[in-house]
């Protein structure tokens, strides 16, 4: 299996810079709202994939056109399942190269965690080379919200029967707002089929998978 290496200097800047993000620590979370937002940001990333003209503005490169247009033949009108993923305060040190994280100020270890978990999506798309990463970054889509109750930042993975799997982050700032970004998991080396293989996937970082239940 190929491993997955996140670095901090690849992370996403919307994630450095949002405003009290909060670390992995707590552990309320409504759960209904997540999966909401999550799923319009599915259908608006869904939009952007099934548009010739949203595609045309960004590139013109035949084998970035040709892996969104194979993502884009998917249905992803209903999740298959979900799982939440969570990456432990060991996992962050490793993944960043540090071995203590404590030599920064707590404001800034808790951008880390949410840039670590940000990064997580793209770091999978890399994995099949800059084609792919840069065909997910042309349906990359964000949006923020107000979600009361939320305290720690999660990643919520969509799955899909016939569809590309999607990974949605929310980053909590300031006053309950949260960042949530959808990015499509392109990379061939990825396969969800199940908790298990999320978790074998993901389990050299530090990772722990959960499914949650689908809302009726």
């Amino acid at each position: 299996m190929k491993h997955l290496k996140i670095l901090v200097p690849a992370i996403s800047l919307s994630a450095l810079l949002f405003l009290g993000a909060c670390n992995s620590k707590t552990t309320s979370s409504p759960a209904s709202e997540l999966y909401s937002q999550g799923l319009a940001l599915v259908s608006e990333m869904n939009e952007a994939i099934q548009s010739e003209a949203w595609v045309s503005l960004f590139t013109g490169d035949t084998a970035v056109r040709e892996i969104l247009s194979n993502a884009g033949q998917g249905d992803f009108s209903q999740p298959k399942a979900v799982y939440e993923i969570q990456f432990s305060d060991q996992a962050v040190t490793s993944l960043t190269g540090q071995a203590d994280l404590t030599g920064f100020p707590e404001s800034l270890q808790k951008r880390i965690y949410a840039a670590i978990q940000s990064a997580a999506a793209n770091q999978i798309n890399a994995m099949d080379g800059a084609e792919t990463l840069a065909a997910a970054s042309i349906c990359t889509v964000s949006d923020t919200f107000v979600c009361d109750g939320l305290t720690e930042n999660t990643l919520y993975l969509y799955t899909y029967e016939n569809a590309t799997p999607v990974m949605v982050s929310f980053v909590v700032g300031q006053d309950s707002a949260v960042l949530a970004t959808g990015v499509p998991i392109l990379s061939d080396s990825f396969s969800p089929d199940s908790p298990e293989n999320v978790q074998l996937f993901l389990e050299d970082f530090g990772a722990q998978v959960s499914e949650i239940t689908i809302p009726d």
